[in-house]
């Protein structure tokens, strides 16, 4: 990992500055922060991980996915004849 741009600049800023210790904590406090809501996302992605996984196992989704195969081959047919057409006319 990295560190982060910002609190370095932060942190060098306050030794610049002879505030050492307030910059100490501008930069735990700034940590603090970023932290939790790395870790707000990391929950909110494994409760939609969940939710997802959850909704894709469900049956009416394997129809809906049987049905979709079913439209895509027909457009293919419908292409292909289409196609076979057009160089039976070119000849």
């Amino acid at each position: 990992m990295l560190p982060d741009p910002g609190a370095l600049a932060i942190l060098l800023a306050a030794v610049a500055s002879g505030k050492l210790l307030l910059g100490l904590f501008t930069v735990l406090v700034f940590s603090l922060g970023f932290a939790s809501v790395l870790v707000v996302v990391g929950l909110v992605a494994v409760r939609v991980g969940r939710m997802l996984l959850a909704w894709l196992t469900s049956r009416w989704v394997a129809g809906v996915q049987i049905g979709l195969a079913l439209v895509i081959v027909g457009i293919g047919l419908v292409l292909t004849t289409n196609a076979a057409r057009l160089v039976a006319t070119l000849r």
